[in-house]
This record gives C-alpha cells, structure tokens and sequence, in this order.
C-alpha cells in the first residue's frame, strides 16, 4: 500500500512538472519562417503574411500610431498580416511590429518600405490663354499634342498685349520657358514669335513643347491695328477718320508705338473698288514705322489683284538694285482695323515730295505723274501726245504755279518730236540712267500700266534734268493677260517700230528710235542682268517670309482674288519661271537692238 502511495505522489509531481513546462513554452511566440525583418517595395498597396506558433490564449499586433496611416496589421488565426500603403516619398520609411501572448511582448519585426522611384513622367495635361487674366476678347484654348510635344494655339483675334500672356497650365513634370520656372496663371510670356516649354520630370529628364500659334497675330509678320473713333468703316477716298493706331513688332527693335493719333482714308483708283481696300494713314507729324524714314503720309497696299503679294515688292527690289534715287522702302504686316483682320497689307511710302521722299526743292523743283484717272487739282495735258500730267507736289495754290512744271516738261516732250528726230536732243532735258533704269525695270516685269499712261513718276530738282520714279504699281505686270491670268504675255513693251497706239506706249517708244539710247539701254541691260537673274532667290526669300501670313490672307473671301487659279506655292514657282524665261528672252530681243 505504501508503495502504490509512493508510486501516485511522482505520478503527480511528473505532471506538474510537465504541466509548468507546457505553460512556459505556450507563452512564447515562434515566426515561421524566422524573420525579424519585412521588406517592402514601392508600389501600390501591398500585403505579406508571416506566421507563428504559439499556444497563447491571447496574441495581439501593433505598431506605433504615428506609422498607422501607412502601416496595419491583422491576425488571422496563427497568421501575421502586414499591409503598407504606397509610398508617395522618394525616401524609405520603417517601424516595427510587436506581437504580444498574453499582453505580454514577446516578438518585433522591423518593417521597412522603399521609397518610389523618380518618375520619368512629363506632359501638359491642358492649356489655355484665358481670356479674364489676360484682357483679350476670347478665351485661347491650346491643343496639346503629346506625341508630337506640340501646343496649338489658334485664334483670329487682336491680342493687343501678345508679348505677355499668361497661360493657365496643368502638367506633371516643372515646367520651365528658357531658364525661368513657370508658374500656371502666374508667369507671362511673349507669343508672338516661336515659344517653347520645357517640361522637366523627377528623375531629370525633359521634353520640348513647340508652341505654333495659328491666326494672324502669329505669322511672324509684324501687325497694325487700327480703331476708328465710333467703330466706323472706311467707305470714302476723301474723308479723313480719326483713329486710334497700335503697331506690334516680331523683332527686338523698339518699333512699338501705343495708342498714337492718326486718321485714315481710303486711297487708289481702280484698287479702291475691290473687294480688299487700299488705305492711306496720315500722323499729326512726321513719324516713323518699323524703322522706315519719318513722314506724316503712309500707303497700306492692298494687293488684292496679285495673288503673290510679292509683284510690287520684287519691282521696289529691282529698283533698289538699280540704284534709282527715290525708290519706295516696304514692309509687309498682318492689319486690323477695328479689331478685325483685314489681311497682309504693305506698308510704304506716299508719293510726295519731302524728306525721305522725293527730296526736291518745294518751291522750284517738282514731282508729276503721268496718268489717265487725270483726277488731281492742278494737272495740264502736254501738246504732242495729250499725256496726262498731274502735279503730285509742290502743294500750288493756283495754276499760275503750275507755268515752270508745264514749260520744263513741255520742253522735253517737244525735244522728241522737232524736226530731224530722232536725235540725242533731249537728253538735255531728261537724265538718260534714270529713264533707262526705269524702263528697263518695267520690262523687266512687263509692267503694262506705262501703256495708257497710269502711275508713271517723274521728277526734277533744281538744276537738274528731269529723272524717272518712282516705281508704282504693278498688279498689271507679270505676263498679266487682263482675263485673270498672270505669267502668259511674254512680248516686249518697248521697241523700235512699234505698233502701238496708246499714248504712254507711243511715248516712251520715242526714245527707241535714238541710236545711241538703245545702245546705252543694251549695254545697261547687259551689266545688270547678273542681279536681275538672282532675283529668283530673292522670291524665294519673301515667298517663305510670308508663308504663313499668305495663308491667313487667303481665307479671307475679300482678300482672295480671282487671278489665284493655282496654290501659292504653284503660283511662286510660276513667277520664278516666267522671270527666268524673260530674262532669256530679253537677250534675244536686245540682241538685234
């Protein structure tokens, strides 16, 4: 019996013994696999579970509060879930989970997530030039293109203030213009010329984003606006409206002017009743544009009947390179008047005596044009060929002034038609080069005006001969066939013998038949040929000058002429072939001269 009551006591004392073992053990906490450490990229939301043995009747997870936004954990069963948000930092984060048996700490590991990678990403997102900040009519909505990394921009509005714009932008990536940072809504910048943003990504990269404004504001031209006091519209040659004039200027010189005093008119004879009207500005006072000399009376050139734009601005090129003494400065500029475009005009000077003109003696020299509109004040027909002489200046007060103008022209025109012609007489009255040149220049071109006579100049200064310019007028040049056509006529204008019976042709084929004219006018033709033939490249030049502002012209229904029966690209290629084939032809024709 004693040894049974022996056996039971270490039968109990071995089960507590083995009970407090188990309870020790079931109080511990075993990972599974070990790990003290969780590592987790950057991406977005991810989860790892880790798992544990334990026989604890209680086992809680926790990490410090400040780390909760981004990092939970939950148990499930005896597994540890672990999720982390995504990481919106380029640097790393860690904390550390404790896991409790019983409330009793028993386990930690360290969580650790990997910042994100420096994104490559760079775009507009959307662009826009508003209308509230920026003082324009409309809103200007930019097309992004982020294949072709361009923003258009299109509008047919004046921008009064073109060259500081503020765009409103969303993009990722910093966006810069140059080296200067852009801020959206708040960084202005000019448009008028070729603006470019970059935009810059995290991790350094970048990319272009060509800006290409469509309308007339961004051709590259310079522009001219004009606002008529009331909002009226030209509709008279004679009337004089007050105005208001704006110039922009796509060049770095100081061409602006603001809100200047000016009045305008309308201007031409035949042009006048086109669709697309001429205009004439007059300033208060002598005052220069886009750095041509300073005068009060300024020409906008319509050109509605060229579809080129170009045939008056190659014959200024040509008289430029034969030197004639007074030869029209030009420039082409997109025009607005009343804050509508009106197209590509180009701006020259008035005919008129003065300087920086025709720069005679107003009180004895004088400047007249032969033309059969015969619509100035003062005007007188001469006595041989009734040519049609209008007194352009000096400003007379009566035709009593007009006696040394009719004597003086009247001499040289009786020259040519005394006894014994042809002879060299009246190169006494008339400067040979200069008529030469003119002529020649008209050749050139086939200016068919001369024939009636319309908007021929001539000129005299005290003490000299009478000279010829300057050049006008040359919508009825180039092979121009008068049914809408232009580069067809190809036959001289002047020569000896000719048949024709109009007054300015009868007239200036008088000087064909002197001898010694034709030989002058050969031996002229012969040394400036070289410069006549490279006009070509000079086309070539304005051609791709005024692509973009042709193409505004066009759309305009008045500005688009019945003589533009090809593209313009075709019509460009056109004159340059009808030049150069002229040119040919011309040496075969003065050869028998």
């Amino acid at each position: 019996m004693k040894r049974q009551i022996y056996y039971y006591l270490v039968l109990v004392l071995i089960t507590l013994f083995v009970h407090s073992s188990c309870k020790e053990s079931i109080e511990e906490i075993f990972l599974l696999p070990e790990s003290s450490t969780v590592l987790f990229e950057n991406s977005e939301k991810q989860n790892k579970l880790i798992s544990f043995q334990t026989n604890a009747s209680i086992v809680s997870a926790t990490v410090p509060a400040s780390e909760a936004e981004w990092c939970s954990v939950e148990i499930e069963e005896k597994t540890l879930r672990i999720s982390v948000a995504q990481n919106p930092s380029l640097e790393s984060r860690s904390t550390v989970v404790r896991l409790s048996a019983d409330d009793k700490i028993d386990a930690t590991i360290e969580v650790t997530q990997q910042g994100r990678v420096k994104s490559s990403t760079k775009r507009f997102n959307s662009f826009v030039i508003p209308a509230a900040i920026n003082n324009i009519k409309n809103d200007i909505v930019g097309v992004v293109d982020n294949y072709m990394f361009t923003i258009t921009l299109r509008t047919t509005d004046w921008i009064p203030n073109v060259k500081s714009l503020t765009a409103n932008f969303d993009a990722v990536g910093t966006v810069y213009v140059a080296d200067k940072i852009q801020e959206s809504g708040q960084t202005p910048n000019s448009f008028l010329n070729e603006l470019t943003y970059t935009v810059v990504a995290e991790d350094g990269t970048s990319v272009n984003y060509k800006v290409i404004g469509k309308g007339p504001m961004f051709t590259g031209l310079p522009v001219i606006s004009v606002d008529i006091e009331g909002g009226l519209e030209v509709i008279e040659k004679t009337v004089k409206l007050p105005s208001t004039l704006n110039l922009v200027n796509t060049g770095n010189e100081n061409w602006e002017k603001s809100n200047a005093s000016i009045s305008i008119r309308g201007r031409g004879n035949s042009t006048w009743s086109m669709p697309k009207k001429p205009y004439r500005i007059d300033f208060p006072s002598k005052t220069s544009m886009f750095g041509l000399p300073a005068a009060k009376k300024w020409v906008l050139l319509a050109n509605y009947q060229d579809p080129t734009l170009l045939m008056n601005d190659i014959a200024f090129e040509l008289g430029k390179r034969f030197g004639l003494q007074y030869n029209h400065s030009s420039i082409h500029a997109e025009l607005f008047i009343n804050g509508t475009y009106r197209g590509n005009y180009q701006l020259t000077e008035q005919n008129e005596i003065g300087e920086g003109r025709v720069n005679v003696d107003k009180n004895n020299g004088f400047l007249v044009e032969l033309d059969q509109y015969y619509d100035e004040d003062y005007k007188f027909r001469s006595n041989y060929l009734n040519l049609p002489v209008m007194v352009i200046g000096p400003d007379l007060e009566s035709e009593v002034g007009m006696t040394y103008i009719k004597d003086a022209f009247q001499a040289f025109e009786n020259s040519l038609f005394e006894s014994g012609f042809p002879n060299e007489s009246f190169m006494q009255y008339c400067d040979i080069k200069s008529l030469i040149d003119y002529m020649l220049i008209n050749e050139i071109v086939r200016n068919q005006e001369l024939f009636h006579p319309k908007s021929t100049f001539c000129y005299k200064d005290v003490g000299s001969l009478i000279k010829w310019g300057p050049l006008w007028d040359f919508d009825w040049a180039f092979g121009y066939n008068e049914s809408n056509k232009y580069f067809v006529k190809k036959d001289l204008l002047f020569y000896r013998g000719s048949s024709n019976t109009m007054t300015g042709s009868k007239f200036f084929n008088r000087f064909m038949e002197v001898p010694e004219f034709r030989k002058q006018y050969v031996a002229r033709w012969k040394e400036m040929k070289p410069q006549v033939a490279d006009i070509v490249n000079y086309i070539d030049d304005m051609s791709i000058k005024l692509t973009k502002s042709q193409q505004e012209n066009f759309k305009i229904s008045t500005a688009k002429p019945v003589t533009m029966n090809a593209s313009y690209q075709e019509l460009i290629e056109q004159m340059k072939t009808w030049l150069t084939e002229r040119i040919a032809f011309l040496d075969q024709q003065f050869a028998s001269f």
